[in-house]
C-alpha cells in the first residue's frame, strides 16, 4: 500500500507542474526595438542567421542601439573578429543632420602615431578648428594640460576633454617645431567632405590626389557632387595624368 501510494503522488506531481501555463509568447508591437529587429531580418545581409522575433525578444533590450548591437553579433568571425562592426541605428533628425554635414563640435579628428604621439588626422574648413588655421598633422602636446597617451585613464581623460566639453585648449606643435596653444569652443557648421585636394609631380607623372571624407552632403548630397565637380575642374586644368583617391576617413 505505502508503494502504490507513493506511485499516485508522482504521477499527481507530475500532473500539477505539466499544467502549469507556459511561458507567456512574446507580444509583437508598435515598438521601436521590434521594428528594428524585422526590418534587419528583411535587409540584414547575414538575415539567415538571425532567429526569429519570438527567440529574440527585442523589447527585452533597452535602446534601439543595444538591439542592433546584439544583431550583429550574428555577422559570421572572419579573421577572428565579426564581420560586422558598422551597422548602427540612428534617430531620422540626426540622421538628416548627419548626412547634411550639419555638425555641432571642433571640427577636427584625431590620431595617435604612437602611444604617445596624438596628431590631428583631419580638419573641417567651417569647423572651429578650421577658422583657428589648425592643420592636419599637428601633434596635441597637451589638451587642457593632459599629456596624451593610449592608458585607459588618459584616453578617457581625452575623450571628454575633444567630444564632450564645453570648450578645450590645446597646445600643438607644428611641422616646423613650432608651439601654439589655441582655445576652441564647439560650433555649428556645415562639414566639407572633399577634405583634401593636391596634384603632386612623381616621375614625370602629374598625380591627382583626392581625400574624400563621406558620400554624403547636404541637399541631397548636391553639395559634395559640386565639391566633387570643382575638385576635377582643378585637377583637370592641372593636367593630371592619374588619380589617387583617399578614404581612409570615409564613414560611408
Amino acid at each position: 500500500m505505502k508503494l502504490v501510494r507513493l506511485f499516485s503522488g508522482l504521477v499527481l506531481m507530475i500532473g500539477i507542474i505539466s499544467c502549469r501555463p507556459r511561458t507567456e509568447i512574446y507580444q509583437v508591437g508598435a515598438d521601436i526595438r521590434d521594428s528594428v529587429f524585422i526590418y534587419a531580418k528583411e535587409l540584414y545581409l547575414w538575415t539567415e542567421n538571425l532567429p526569429d522575433i519570438f527567440t529574440f525578444k527585442p523589447k527585452n533590450f533597452g535602446t534601439p542601439e543595444e538591439v542592433i548591437n546584439s544583431i550583429r553579433t550574428y555577422s559570421p568571425v572572419i579573421g577572428g573578429r565579426r564581420a560586422d562592426r558598422f551597422s548602427f541605428v540612428a534617430r531620422k533628425i540626426d540622421w538628416e543632420n548627419a548626412s547634411a554635414g550639419n555638425r555641432v563640435d571642433y571640427g577636427c579628428g584625431y590620431r595617435f602615431l604612437t602611444p604617445n604621439d596624438l596628431r590631428i588626422s583631419f580638419v573641417y574648413a567651417n569647423s572651429a578648428a578650421g577658422k583657428k588655421g589648425i592643420q592636419r598633422g599637428w601633434r596635441l602636446l597637451k589638451v587642457n594640460n593632459i599629456v596624451p597617451d593610449t592608458s585607459a585613464s588618459t584616453l578617457n581623460q581625452l575623450n571628454e576633454a575633444l567630444f564632450a566639453s564645453n570648450s578645450v585648449t590645446i597646445e600643438f606643435q607644428k611641422p616646423d617645431n613650432t608651439t601654439e596653444t589655441i582655445t576652441l569652443i564647439p560650433e555649428n557648421y556645415s562639414a566639407n567632405f572633399v577634405l583634401h585636394k593636391q596634384v603632386l609631380v612623381t616621375g614625370g607623372k602629374k598625380i591627382a590626389y583626392l581625400v574624400l571624407n563621406a558620400f554624403l552632403g547636404a541637399n541631397n548630397g548636391k553639395a559634395t557632387e559640386e565639391e566633387l565637380t570643382q575638385t576635377f575642374d582643378f585637377f583637370a586644368s592641372a593636367g593630371a595624368d592619374e588619380l589617387v583617391v583617399d578614404l581612409s576617413y570615409n564613414t560611408g
